[in-house]
């Protein structure tokens, strides 16, 4: 596991090694377990997704899980944090298309939980769809967790 440095910090910290796997292997563990406790409570998890190298080593870890049997997504809602205006969902630059390509299409998740935002929508017709989007988000009450892009500068 990644090493503690508590010389400046105010909260612990763990500092993981690029050359490992070990973060995003930690990532995927806290993910599966809180999906795994709802699970077990009959509850949703409600994961918002990125894009990113960091983030996709995490789907392949969620991914290895799930192969073996160790997680379960169907009570899973997916919802991604943005995508590119006017992109087709296809295009290879689709925030839609990274999600379905590194993550969606190999769990088992349920179709009617998967709530990627159209970058299709026409412009006349935004406002009204982005509220909609928005209003589900509300309807589950909040995101259990969001894996945002991590980078170093």
């Amino acid at each position: 596991m990644g090493s503690m440095n508590n010389s400046l910090e105010l909260l612990p910290v763990k500092i993981y090694s690029d050359e490992t796997n070990e973060l995003a292997e930690e990532v995927a563990r806290v993910i599966a377990e809180d999906i795994e406790r709802n699970n077990a409570l009959g509850k949703h998890t409600v994961l918002a997704l990125d894009t990113g190298n960091a983030v996709l080593d995490v789907y392949r870890e969620l991914v290895a899980l799930h192969e073996a049997n160790k997680i379960d997504f169907a009570n899973t809602m997916v919802f991604n944090l943005y995508e590119y205006y006017e992109i087709s969902k296809g295009h290879p630059f689709s925030v839609r298309k990274f999600i379905e390509d590194g993550l969606l299409n190999k769990i088992n998740v349920k179709q009617e939980n998967i709530h990627l935002l159209d970058s299709t929508i026409p412009e006349a017709k935004m406002d009204e769809y982005t509220k909609k989007y928005d209003d589900t988000i509300k309807a589950v009450s909040y995101t259990h967790l969001t894996l945002p892009t991590i980078c170093s500068v």
